[in-house]
């Protein structure tokens, strides 16, 4: 995949598979660095042209040389950022809609390239993982301090512009540790809202004052700079979290604590 990019936010993509595509589709931009799967962009499809057209629209970029263009619907185009999923161990959980759903290793157990070589379609659980590593928290390789695209909403300023390409929100870590000292003192410690487990208590001094900060109200619904009160906040385990968010929009806190208790009546009527 071929793309677009020196400084400004990715907003065309070039490629001879692309014809597969429609309007409203994200595609997602992925590369190889040593061995290691690099999430680099996404680009919601908001226009699809053929090589005639796209030449003439890109013809001060040689590169793009394709048969088949696409353009990032409006205000939607996003800077790129190099996301390991390598190192966040989730490549081989890539699932997608083909005979062949999963990514191959090569005979000395890396990643085939040849597996990245056509456009493929993802299940709705990959799409919704990636959507997760994309925007909530996890730092780029880089190093660069992960942003969310969106805002939060009534207490806490959130969404304080970051000036790359375009404004971008950043979370309040203000916000995160107010959060954490009401629920202590109501509580006198910390344990994951859904299914209960206190990290001190697993992992010692290690996990003392560790839990994860999940907006019930998904960011990406916020319009504009908005406070956000503590009370938006619901603190879980990072299982939890990730489980929230295996689909889009995120799983309700009392659909997960539902799921949670029936799983563990049903083994405990087992037993």
């Amino acid at each position: 995949m071929e793309y677009r990019y020196y400084g400004d936010a990715l907003d065309h993509l070039a490629n001879d598979h692309l014809k597969k595509v429609s309007l409203g589709d994200v595609v997602w931009v992925v590369t190889l660095r040593s061995g290691d799967l690099l999430l680099a962009g996404r680009v919601v499809v908001g226009e699809l042209t053929d090589a005639a057209e796209g030449d003439a629209m890109f013809d001060d970029f040689e590169p793009f040389s394709a048969r088949w263009h696409v353009s990032a619907a409006e205000q939607t185009a996003e800077p790129m950022q190099l996301v390991n999923l390598s190192e966040l161990g989730v490549t081989m959980s890539l699932r997608f809609e083909s005979q062949s759903d999963r990514l191959r290793l090569d005979r000395r157990g890396r990643l085939n390239a040849m597996s990245l070589f056509s456009l493929r379609q993802l299940t709705d659980e990959t799409a919704a993982l990636l959507n997760y590593v994309w925007y909530d928290g996890q730092e780029s390789v880089d190093g660069f301090e992960q942003v969310e695209i969106g805002e939060d909403t009534l207490l806490y300023m959130e969404g304080t512009p970051i000036t790359r390409t375009r404004k971008l929100r950043q979370r309040s870590s203000r916000l995160t540790d107010a959060a954490k000292q009401r629920y202590l003192a109501v509580h006198g410690e910390l344990r994951c809202e859904v299914c209960g487990i206190n990290f001190e208590e697993v992992y010692g001094e290690l996990g003392e004052g560790y839990i994860e900060a999940h907006h019930a109200e998904p960011l990406s619904k916020m319009d504009g700079a908005q406070f956000v009160d503590v009370e938006g906040i619901v603190l879980l385990c990072a299982n939890c979290h990730r489980v929230l968010h295996r689909r889009s929009p995120p799983y309700s806190i009392e659909k997960l604590r539902e799921i949670v208790e029936q799983r563990k009546q049903k083994g405990q009527n087992k037993s």
